[in-house]
């Protein structure tokens, strides 16, 4: 099962950004591929581990296509070219829109950083900040400063204060699902 990710995202003007779309809910998501787009070759549903091209159950798994998505892009499939662009291999879900300037949602594997440094890039002069955590309660969770080209990663480390406290964010935005694993 993949890791889950919260990441409670902080810009000034970000609910008015081009970067949302309408989902199948009748709400609005933030669209990665409105500010990383991916060929239509690769954009296949995510979770699915068919060929492309002959419609065929694939052995390796992870959305894989043929030789031909490594020649024309460098990887095998959505699922790797997404980690190397995004940071994660899935769209995002579950938003909470806490104000005009905050968003809030889940990912899977990691935090969007690719889509960070691009939103940075997109909107040079603006601060960009995200705070992210695992699930896994603890371990891989940090902050992410951006300015333009200026990147500032800190990654807590396991079991640090700061990651416990990042912890918390899951109760606080998803206080109805989420309860915690009460220090198993």
């Amino acid at each position: 099962m993949a890791t889950m990710f919260i990441n409670v995202l902080k810009m000034k003007g970000l609910t008015r950004l081009p970067i949302w779309s309408d989902s199948n809910r009748e709400s609005k998501i933030i669209d990665f591929n409105l500010i990383v787009p991916q060929s239509d070759d690769l954009n296949m549903d995510d979770g699915t581990i068919l060929n492309n091209l002959n419609n065929i159950h694939h052995p390796y798994g992870h959305g894989c296509g043929d030789m031909s998505f490594i020649t024309n892009y460098g990887f095998p499939a959505f699922y790797q070219w997404r980690l190397h662009n995004w940071g994660t291999p899935r769209q995002p879900w579950f938003f909470v829109i806490v104000n005009a300037d905050t968003v809030v949602f889940r990912t899977s594997e990691d935090c969007p950083i690719g889509i960070l440094r691009a939103l940075g890039n997109m909107y040079p002069d603006t601060i960009i900040q995200c705070d992210y955590c695992s699930e896994a309660k603890g371990c891989r969770a940090g902050h992410i400063t951006i300015r333009g080209d200026y990147v500032f990663i800190d990654d807590y480390g396991d079991d640090s204060p700061e990651s416990i406290n990042n912890y918390n964010l899951w109760n606080k935005y998803y206080p109805d699902e989420w309860k915690g694993d009460d220090d198993e």
